[in-house]
């Protein structure tokens, strides 16, 4: 790991999404969408339609180093696996499986580390519930959030704070 990359926690990568997709929407309905994903109000949700399986894909701005995924479920409507599969500098335009995770079915804040080196020059993820606790294949998830920092578009790695490094002197 970069010893800059040590030294600075990772930051929100959300305002460095570009754009958002999802497998469906509850009814069709904007009240639903995936727009709730980022706004910060809690009473607010993305709420797939039945069916499995469900999915959210990001694409980024730029490439960005993605160290853990923060996921906020609806009890009882919460993917039993997350398969998480990102663009990455070895495979630009074919989404790799890097993770597969178990969220608890539960209503807390649950955050997956990304450890795979794959996931240090990401361009688009996607987090797939192939399964849900719900019985008709529906996610209802509060809350998402990615973590890291920028990439270094020419060694691979996350980009140093200047600010972090200067505190470190």
């Amino acid at each position: 790991m970069a010893e800059a990359e040590q030294q600075q926690q990772p930051l929100s990568l959300v305002p460095l999404i570009k754009t958002t997709k999802v497998s469906s929407v509850l009814n069709g309905s904007r009240e639903y969408g995936k727009q709730n994903l980022f706004d910060g109000a809690a009473e607010t949700c993305w709420n797939s339609d039945q069916g499995t399986p469900q999915y959210v894909q990001l694409s980024f701005t730029r490439p960005v180093c993605i160290r853990c995924v923060s996921l906020t479920f609806q009890g009882g409507f919460v993917g039993k696996s997350a398969v998480f599969s990102a663009t990455t500098r070895q495979s630009p335009k074919k989404l790799l499986p890097l993770h597969t995770w178990e969220p608890q079915d539960d209503n807390i804040e649950q955050r997956f580390d990304v450890t795979s080196e794959l996931a240090n020059y990401v361009t688009n993820i996607r987090i797939l519930f192939p399964e849900s606790t719900d019985f008709f294949g529906r996610i209802t998830l509060y809350k998402l959030d990615v973590e890291g920092w920028p990439a270094d578009e020419e060694n691979n790695i996350a980009k140093p704070n200047p600010a972090a490094e200067e505190n470190a002197s």
